[in-house]
């Protein structure tokens, strides 16, 4: 009978516990229970990623808002790289998108090779140069070994209308170039300005430790000046992912750095001064932006500015806004003031992680055992 109540009293225990953590959770969502952007994406998963946004005063082929953006699919099949392909999506308040008739996405797809050699695209980036819209994207050759992350092509194709595009054309073959001049050997998260009839590419020159901001800059996208850094100054920071902007003769860089999104301002386009930290993950359970962000780019349509932003739960990627009248006040907004997780969504996803967190917990202790 002791042995009953002891099991009773223990099992109250556990229950109160589980009780007092959901409730907790599902206060703290309260903060952080935004929605998405719903963009729907080729591969079926609707899971979009690393944006990058153009706006018209005066609409282009019949839209203000421009996309291009690559699923990422957390569990995606072969391998999680393989939908990651520039597609295009279109809107008129920058909020609502759809895919753009008669224009096919992805506008540019894998070979059933490179599929086998296990190559993906990756960070692309929209450019208007007059009349012409751009889409410079990247393409890593694995050759069948995944490790092999450091034999990158960029690439480039073009549309007079957004539905019809070019055949691609390599801008740059990066694994021959010299580490020295032009571009280098490597160009993560190209963000590009054309002005003056000019490129100007901004851009991550490494994988490993201790990476930098440079820009390089062409007439032709052919032959390009050697890169030079880019003097960021305020606390360190490691930069993964960027975007830059030139918006009223300023310019705006946004870096994602394995953990948030931070702002930066320029007057000479080469020294960036640290703002603020605009955004951190919600580490809330039930939030699209509980896990990581990535990639995210800035824009100016009218008297707002907003901001796109790559982010993820664990399970699937997502596309966030922060709107604002400038770009150090901007703040999270939702979608027609949805809600992403209803309070039964949120008992799933409860469960969910905490189950996950349960098995990582005795694998680790299984691995620590022998």
């Amino acid at each position: 009978m002791v042995l009953i109540y002891i099991i009773l009293f223990l099992l109250g225990i556990f229950i109160f516990i589980i009780l007092f953590d959901l409730s907790r959770e599902w206060v703290k969502l309260k903060s952080f229970n935004h929605s998405p952007l719903d963009i729907k994406t080729f591969d079926g998963k609707d899971s979009p990623y690393h944006p990058s946004v153009i706006y018209f005063d005066v609409p282009y082929n019949g839209f203000k808002f421009w996309m291009v953006e690559t699923p990422f699919y957390l569990g995606g099949k072969p391998y999680v790289d393989r939908w990651e392909c520039p597609s295009i999506h279109v809107s008129n308040d920058g909020i609502h998108w759809s895919d753009i008739e008669n224009c096919h996405n992805p506008i540019d797809n894998l070979t059933d090779k490179e599929i086998d050699n296990l190559d993906y695209f990756s960070d692309p980036h929209l450019v208007i140069n007059g009349n012409y819209l751009e889409c410079w994207y990247r393409l890593t050759k694995r050759r069948g070994v995944v490790t092999n992350v450091d034999d990158v092509f960029l690439l480039r194709k073009i549309t007079c209308d957004g539905i019809n595009w070019s055949e691609k054309q390599t801008i740059a073959d990066l694994k021959n170039n010299s580490s020295e001049k032009g571009l280098g050997k490597m160009v993560v998260s190209p963000s590009l300005i054309y002005y003056d009839n000019i490129y100007y590419m901004y851009y991550v020159d490494r994988l490993t430790e201790n990476r930098e901001v440079v820009f390089s800059s062409s007439d032709d996208a052919i032959i390009w000046s050697d890169k030079c850094k880019c003097n960021l100054l305020g606390p360190s920071i490691n930069p993964w992912h960027i975007d830059v902007s030139k918006i009223n003769s300023i310019y705006w860089m946004i870096i994602y750095d394995y953990d948030s999104l931070s702002l930066w301002k320029s007057e000479n386009g080469i020294d960036f001064y640290f703002i603020k930290i605009l955004l951190t993950p919600s580490n809330t359970i039930g939030s699209f932006y509980k896990r990581d962000l990535y990639r995210a780019c800035l824009v100016k349509a009218n008297d707002v500015f907003r901001l796109y932003f790559s982010a993820d739960d664990g399970y699937k990627t997502y596309i966030g806004l922060m709107e604002g009248k400038s770009p150090e006040h901007l703040k999270i907004v939702s979608p027609d003031n949805k809600k992403f997780s209803s309070f039964s969504i949120f008992i799933y996803k409860y469960f969910k992680y905490r189950l996950r967190a349960l098995q990582f917990i005795i694998n680790y202790s299984k691995i620590c055992h022998y």
